[in-house]
């Protein structure tokens, strides 16, 4: 991975990993994904790109004020 400013090579970071074969039954599932969308907002191209690499699930974040409505009053949200 390069990391570029102005155009310029400013950094670089090398990452070793393999590519597992997929259990049966199981979608990637060596690998998270984790979107911060908020709010039920999924742009498609984002969809898009998540099935393109591979995943067929994702987990996205519940917001602390959706889970502690009031304080001291906990709550899941649908």
């Amino acid at each position: 991975m390069t990391l570029f400013r102005g155009g310029k090579p400013v950094g670089k970071s090398e990452f070793r990993y393999a590519v597992l074969p997929e259990p049966p039954g199981m979608a990637n599932a060596y690998v998270a994904f984790c979107c911060h969308f908020r709010g039920g907002a999924y742009p498609l191209e984002c969809m898009d790109l998540l099935v393109r690499y591979g995943f067929r699930e994702f987990r996205d974040e519940i917001s602390w004020q959706n889970v502690e409505p009031e304080p001291g009053r906990y709550v899941t949200p649908e």
